[in-house]
């Protein structure tokens, strides 16, 4: 099975080769590491014109996790020192998630995480993923962080760092950011964790039951604009491979990108920031039609289409890119459908440059069509019902060192849905079988989960239900359970009969909760340890919102509203190279996921989690289920093949065959 790893010895030795790093001074007034985590490095950057920047970066005994933090800054410059960070650091360097900003004893502090890729001095890349806190003090501002990939071996040491990143903000410093911080005690040796039953501790409040919702009403559809953005947020610049956002506009306009001539070589575009698409239920008849309306007169060559929210230039590999080049070299203008495989499909044109262009999705695949662009026909691999995409838009110069210029003025969306078909068995043949794994009193299969700001005094066990009650201020709060064993997996015939992890709360009295699945024991960095991290919380009105992130932040959140209704129903489903959650009905959101795969087995917590660090979270579970989805129209003997070995009876089975065998003779 493949586990989740973290950094190798190799950064430090890389940043020094590819920075010029000095070995850190001695000095009186540094930030403390953690115990035993010698300052390794010293990098000097530049956060601006005559705005030194200084990092002293020291890693972990086992080599595994890096930390770093900064020297006092102008609060003024704290962004120009992130960015600096990340393009000395990082290669194609972005911001995967804002957690927000909450005041701390050290100032004001803001919780990123950033991700991109390093390069290793043997020429390996990988990705690499980090959490990195500003902190604005009333003098000066801070910043600090660690990063840790995946690919490694096992450690303890990301929880380390994870309390040291805590401590460092909770550090008072009386008005003086340069003193030292106190480091958390030390990460003791790790122990083989026993089952334990967690303690039932007095209830503190009151917990009754409500009435159950009427349920989520249908999912409406109709034309929305995502183009020009209702909130500036709603899109963001994005370059790579050298290119500078600095040529990227975005506006009440639309989105202008300009390339000069002898422009330096790479790309740069605009990527939204929300959900900006999530498909229907494709099988049932859903449809959804992504239009995009370009300036023709301002555009030569663009780079659009759909993301899967893998990074900034899926485009060309996990995302559905259409390529428009301009009539240049005595070539005509041409449109080509990108593939990640190389198998790319040129479309047929008879315009010069890109004005109104359709994409219509459908169960059927997609239809390319617009100005000076007769219907095409086309599919996709990765396309799958409920999916969630981004939508990006680059400009592309036709060759090196040319000019290219992108108008987009304009992007619609046209939801057209369907009512779900629940999915039922041929007549006479039973639904695949579930299974209770936490019926809500103690049980040794699931031991208390308390990661930093959430305790197990903070949990009991009342009325037959799990109940976390986390107080103010307790950071992010994350308080509940884990298993002890891996529950779910991914089973031959998935893609056709998911496995399904079903999470019931009440929904009447929970505030906040979250969902982790792991390929080990869940522990305190579950954040960057989980493949799939889903986020539920209550909103005002009654309704709530869903957020999801595959691949330990590898990938861009999604995030689905939910109206007033939700009966506390939550449900994960497993496939290959997919999770999907739903909330009932046509409310199921999907993404594509390159970290899960057939035979694959997660362990899985459910925890209380706040909305907003150091607000109060609440989570009242009553039960956690586990099944396959049962296939539209599964025969006697198909669901032979799909049942799990403990579920397979060797009797009913010949008694199925012989029937079969009698049926055939006649």
């Amino acid at each position: 099975m493949r586990r989740v790893g973290f950094i190798v010895a190799a950064i430090v030795a890389a940043v020094v080769a590819a920075s010029g790093i000095a070995p850190a001074q001695a000095a009186g007034q540094e930030t403390a590491f953690p115990p035993r985590w010698p300052v390794a490095t010293r990098l000097d950057l530049a956060a601006g014109p005559g705005q030194p920047l200084v990092l002293r970066i020291a890693t972990s005994p086992d080599k595994a996790v890096v930390l770093f933090a900064s020297e006092p800054l102008d609060p003024a410059r704290l962004e120009a020192a992130y960015r600096a960070i990340a393009a000395r650091v990082l290669g194609g360097a972005r911001t995967t998630q804002d957690l927000g900003s909450s005041a701390r004893p050290r100032g004001l502090s803001r919780t990123r995480v950033l991700s991109g890729t390093f390069k290793w001095p043997d020429g390996r890349t990988s990705n690499v993923v980090g959490e990195v806190r500003t902190i604005t003090g009333p003098e000066d501002g801070l910043i600090a962080g660690f990063l840790v990939r995946q690919g490694g071996p096992e450690s303890d040491a990301p929880m380390a760092g994870a309390d040291w990143i805590a401590a460092f903000a909770e550090s008072s410093q009386d008005g003086a950011t340069s003193r030292p911080v106190a480091s958390p005690p030390v990460t003791p040796a790790p122990v083989e964790p026993k089952p334990v039953r967690p303690q039932l501790a007095p209830s503190s409040t009151a917990i009754t039951r409500a009435p159950p919702p009427a349920g989520l009403p249908a999912v409406t559809g109709g034309l929305r604009q995502v183009l020009p953005a209702a909130a500036p947020e709603d899109w963001r610049k994005a370059a790579w491979a050298g290119g500078d956002p600095a040529y990227v506009q975005i506006d009440g306009g639309g989105i202008a990108i300009t390339y000069p001539a002898g422009a330096r070589h790479g790309a740069a575009g605009a990527v939204t920031t929300t959900t900006a698409v999530r498909l229907g239920d494709l099988a049932a008849g859903a449809q959804t039609r992504v239009v995009f309306q370009f300036d023709p007169v301002a555009t030569t060559g663009a780079l659009f289409g759909l993301c899967t929210g893998r990074h900034d230039n899926c485009l060309t590999s996990e995302g559905y890119g259409l390529l428009w080049q301009p009539a240049a070299d005595g070539a005509p203008a041409s449109l080509r459908r990108l593939s990640g495989d190389g198998r790319h499909r040129d479309i047929p044109i008879t315009a010069s440059s890109p004005g109104r262009v359709e994409i219509a999705i459908s169960g059927e695949g997609f239809i390319v069509s617009g100005d000076g662009i007769a219907p095409f026909r086309d599919t996709w691999e990765l396309l799958q019902p409920f999916l969630a995409l981004e939508i990006a838009v680059q400009a592309l110069p036709h060759k090196e060192g040319a000019a290219a210029a992108v108008k987009l003025a304009r992007v619609e969306i046209d939801d057209r849905p369907a009512p779900p078909k629940e999915a039922a068995p041929a007549p006479g043949v039973a639904p695949l079988p579930a299974r209770t794994l936490f019926a809500g009193t103690p049980d040794p299969a699931w031991v208390p989960f308390p990661t930093p700001g959430g305790e197990a005094a903070f949990a009991r066990f009342a009325d037959g239900r799990f109940i976390a009650d986390v107080p103010a201020g307790r950071g992010w709060g994350w308080t509940g359970l884990a298993s002890a064993t891996a529950v779910a997996d991914v089973p031959w015939g998935a893609a056709r009969a998911p496995r399904r992890l079903s999470i019931k709360v009440d929904p009447q009295t929970t505030t906040g909760f979250g969902v982790g699945l792991s390929l080990d024991p869940p522990h305190a960095g579950l954040r960057l340890q989980a493949r799939l991290l889903v986020s539920w919380q209550a909103r005002a009105g009654g309704g709530s919102r869903l957020t999801v992130m595959a691949c330990a932040r590898d990938r861009a959140q999604f995030v689905m509203d939910l109206p007033p209704g939700w009966d506390g129903t939550l449900d994960v489903r497993l496939m290959p190279r997919a999770f999907e959650v739903g909330a009932g009905g046509g409310w199921r959101i999907a993404t594509y996921a390159t970290c899960i795969d057939t035979g694959w087995k997660f362990f899985a917590a459910v925890f209380a989690a706040a909305p907003v660090e150091n607000q109060p979270a609440r989570l009242v579970l009553e039960r956690i289920a586990i099944d396959r989805v049962s296939p539209a129209g599964m025969t006697a003997a198909e669901r032979f093949q799909l049942l799990d070995d403990d579920a397979f009876d060797a009797k009913d089975f010949l008694k199925v065959l012989g029937q079969a065998l009698k049926e055939d003779k006649r």
